[in-house]
């Protein structure tokens, strides 16, 4: 299955939250249009204290977590959402730290 149609499948029915790292990874113009054809909406990061503190965390479970991901999850963790990832290291982080996360 490919990862356009797993995501897809994946987060049907929700309302979704994108992190400000979609805007690296895919030109404005194509941000722009996934936003307005899913209804997302950006979030904002957690603060970079938040994502130091939660990297320290992840050190002590002997994980290493980016800082991207850290302030992705920082956030997750603060709304209390799940986030949804095709990146397997990150999710079982997300999950061994009580944050959730779902591989699509």
């Amino acid at each position: 299955m490919g990862h356009v149609l797993a995501f897809e499948q994946a987060t049907a029915g929700r309302t979704l939250l994108l992190s400000r790292t979609i805007r690296v990874k895919n030109t404005g113009e194509e941000a722009r249009t996934f936003i307005h054809s899913t209804g997302a909406r950006v979030a904002e990061a957690g603060t970079e204290a938040e994502a130091k503190n939660l990297q320290g965390s992840a050190n002590s479970m002997r994980r290493k977590l980016q800082t991207n991901d850290a302030r992705i999850a920082t956030y997750a963790k603060r709304e209390g959402i799940r986030v949804i990832t095709n990146d397997e290291r990150f999710n079982r982080f997300l999950n061994a730290a009580g944050i959730g996360g779902e591989k699509y």
